[in-house]
């Protein structure tokens, strides 16, 4: 007689959850095609997740997680660590591309996207900045990151790609230039990342020191 099977953990289906996402796509998510992958009846998924949502939240708390788990850089300055955490963030979120659209409307409760606001809010302060000036970079800098985060994942795994093609038909030197190849058009648009987050932080410096 063959021993009883060891139940899935919850921590298990969110894995699996991930990369059958990664895999195919969100059009492709349902509970019963998560039971499938794993072999089980869609009723045992319902064991921890009552709703598609609920499974999907916890995907994305998961992520939030493999970024709230890296430590601030040893000796860096507060901006620095800004810096650190937001392109994080973002990397998070081209490596699950997938994922990334579906975090801006979510509406689950996300600890790790707490810790890293408090994380983040932390060094704002310390850099100087206080009241509503703190709160606005925040959200600026949240919306810059998640907004070229789900841009720059549209086309995953394809996206820079698909951009070098659309920069060809703009019909300027300066385009044509940035799309010699998809590796050029990748990095101006990482340095561009890092370039508008410095004149967000910039910018509130010179504000709060006004």
């Amino acid at each position: 007689m063959a021993p009883p099977k060891t139940p899935l953990s919850r921590e298990q289906f969110v894995r699996v959850a991930i990369e059958f996402v990664e895999k195919h796509s969100m059009s492709e998510f349902t509970l019963r095609a998560i039971g499938d992958e794993l072999g089980v009846n869609n009723t045992a998924v319902y064991r921890y997740f009552p709703s598609k949502e609920s499974l999907l939240d916890a995907m994305l708390e998961s992520v939030l997680a493999e970024v709230a788990a890296k430590p601030d850089p040893n000796g860096a300055t507060p901006r620095d660590c800004i810096m650190a955490i937001l392109a994080n963030v973002r990397q998070a979120f081209q490596e699950h591309s997938h994922l990334s659209a579906t975090y801006v409307s979510a509406t689950g409760a996300f600890p790790s996207g707490l810790i890293l606001t408090r994380r983040i809010s932390t060094h704002l302060h310390d850099m100087g900045l206080r009241g509503d000036t703190l709160v606005r970079t925040y959200q600026m800098l949240e919306g810059y990151t998640l907004g070229t985060s789900v841009f720059d994942a549209g086309g995953a795994p394809d996206t820079w790609t698909i951009r070098q093609e659309r920069y060809r038909y703009v019909n300027s030197p300066d385009f044509d230039q940035a799309a010699q190849s998809s590796e050029r058009v990748r990095g101006i648009a990482n340095d561009g990342f890092v370039r508008a987050i410095t004149l967000i932080l910039d910018d509130a410096e010179k504000e709060s020191a006004e």
